[in-house]
């Protein structure tokens, strides 16, 4: 009976002591991050901007954005133009994809997500004074 007490507490150690060896690890790993699936849209002098559609329906994550001119003076849309993302990739917080523009160009965009719910669109190809719009998660 003491034997069968002295390897249980043996036992025990040996537990405790792996759990505080391990113990550090586990509260060091960084939590996964947020979902960027749903829609996030931006604004331009009050008028929709950009709005960026996000779904892995497929089993990988693909979506639509759509953009929208905003004439300044009147402060409304002058032109919207829907595209399909081709290549999204999702690495970490930082998504890229292509849109094929009406002149087959190919044209890059980078959506860095800051938060859940807030997330910044920039395009790669562009023009470098290309405002950065900033992405607003539609939340019920």
């Amino acid at each position: 009976m003491k034997k069968a007490a002295l390897a249980l507490a043996a036992l025990l150690l040996t537990l405790a002591a792996v759990m505080l060896v391990l113990a550090p690890s586990l509260h060091a790993q960084p939590a996964p991050a947020p979902s960027p699936r749903g829609v996030w849209r931006a604004t331009l002098d009050g008028v929709p901007s950009v709005i960026l559609t996000l779904a892995d329906d497929t089993g990988s994550l693909g979506g639509t954005v759509v953009f929208s001119s905003v004439d300044g003076e009147t402060k409304t849309a002058i032109s919207i133009e829907p595209h399909t993302l081709l290549r999204p990739k999702l690495d970490g917080s930082t998504l890229t994809f292509q849109v094929r523009r009406r002149d087959a160009r190919l044209i890059t965009f980078k959506v860095v997500f800051t938060s859940p719910t807030e997330a910044q669109l920039r395009c790669l190809d562009c023009t470098p004074d290309n405002p950065t719009a900033y992405l607003t998660k539609d939340t019920l």
